[in-house]
């Protein structure tokens, strides 16, 4: 499934040179993820980690895009800023909910096409889809838990995209972006507990475009 992810980044390269344009796409973003964590915590008894909370991330983007009138194909680099979810387990047997704190980190590389469906003057619209692999690392500690995560799953992602042109070289980007993408999992340590980390979200984007040929 990993290396089925890769398999999209090189549509980069799959536009001749004489074909396209090539762009430079700086930008930020802020999301709306839904985290969930699963597993087990094994303090005294065996208790459930399992539990969704909501926050908000600030990220950079870099990109490479190669555009035609009918489609523009992206490679992007998406870093966020480190994120700190608290949160208690689901109850025990015992009847107590256990604190626990995760401090993750993500970065994003992967491919995206958008073609446009509308225009109006320098005003284009357009829809889209990316996919790639994304890498989380962190620590998520609590009362008989002390995991760390440092992995790779793939991500999916679709949106929407409004694009003006400022002149004959710049264009001011703002795209609506959903993401998503299976849980990596930290695996057990030696008592058994073990945690799994999933995200998925709303992305809004905002950046500009230099065409550089």
């Amino acid at each position: 499934m990993r290396r089925l992810a890769l398999i999209p980044l090189l549509l980069t390269l799959a536009l001749p040179v004489h074909a396209a344009e090539t762009a430079l796409v700086f930008g930020v973003s802020q999301s709306w993820d839904k985290h969930e964590f699963d597993g087990k915590n094994t303090s005294r008894v065996v208790s459930s980690i399992h539990h969704s909370q909501h926050a908000q991330t600030n990220a950079l983007s870099l990109r490479v895009a190669r555009k035609t009138a009918r489609v523009t194909v992206e490679l992007e680099g998406h870093a966020a800023a480190p994120v700190t979810l608290e949160g208690k387990t689901a109850r025990s047997s015992w009847a107590r909910r256990l604190d626990y704190k995760a401090k993750l980190r993500t970065q994003r590389l992967g491919a995206n096409i958008w073609a446009p469906v509308a225009t109006n003057g320098d005003t284009t619209y357009s829809v889209g889809a990316g996919t790639g692999i994304r890498h989380t690392s962190g620590d998520i500690t609590g009362q008989g838990l002390d995991r760390s995560i440092d992995d790779t799953a793939p991500y999916a992602l679709v949106g929407a995209r409004l694009q003006h042109k400022l002149d004959d070289r710049k264009s001011a980007l703002i795209e609506a972006r959903y993401v998503t993408s299976p849980p990596i999992r930290s695996g057990a340590d030696a008592s058994g507990s073990n945690v799994d980390h999933e995200v998925a979200g709303l992305e809004l984007f905002v950046g500009l475009s230099l065409t550089l040929d």
